[in-house]
C-alpha cells in the first residue's frame, strides 16, 4: 500500500514537472509575440492621442473663428450707445472665459501630445528601454 501511494505521489509529480515545463515552454514561444503586440498598441495609442489632440483643437479653433465672426458682425449692426452696450458686455464675459478655457485646452494639448510624442519615438527608437520602464512603472503601480 505504502509502494502504492508513492508510485502514485511520484507520477502526479512527474506530470505536474511537464505540464509545467510545457506551460513554460510555450509562455517563452508567446513572448516575443506579446512584447511586440505591446509595443504595437501603445505605439498606435500614442498616435492615436495626438491625432485626437490636433482634431480637437482644429475643431476648437473653428469655433472660436465662428463666434468671433459672429461677435463682429453683431457689433458692426449694433445701433446701441457705446457708452453702456448690455450685449457687448455679455460677449466680453464670453471672450474672457473663452481665452481662459482656450488657455486650459491648449495647455493640457501640448503636455499630453508632448508625453505622447516622446513615447512613440522611445517606442521606435529604443523598444527595450521602454519595455523596462513601462514593467517598472507596472510593478511600482502593485506595490
Amino acid at each position: 500500500m505504502n509502494d502504492n501511494l508513492q508510485n502514485a505521489i511520484s507520477q502526479v509529480l512527474l506530470s505536474v514537472i511537464r505540464s509545467t515545463h510545457q506551460v513554460g515552454t510555450w509562455a517563452t514561444n508567446q513572448l516575443p509575440e506579446l512584447v511586440h503586440q505591446l509595443l504595437v498598441w501603445h505605439l498606435i495609442a500614442d498616435f492615436m492621442t495626438i491625432g485626437m489632440t490636433i482634431l480637437f483643437g482644429l475643431i476648437y479653433a473653428q469655433l472660436i473663428r465662428v463666434f468671433a465672426r459672429k461677435y463682429r458682425a453683431e457689433k458692426e449692426a449694433s445701433s446701441s450707445p457705446s457708452y453702456f452696450d448690455i450685449t457687448t458686455m455679455s460677449m466680453g464675459f464670453f471672450w474672457a472665459i473663452a481665452i481662459l478655457f482656450s488657455f486650459v485646452i491648449m495647455i493640457t494639448g501640448i503636455i499630453t501630445s508632448l508625453r505622447s510624442i516622446f513615447d512613440a519615438a522611445q517606442i521606435m527608437i529604443t523598444p527595450k528601454v521602454w519595455l523596462f520602464e513601462y514593467a517598472t512603472s507596472l510593478l511600482r503601480i502593485h506595490h
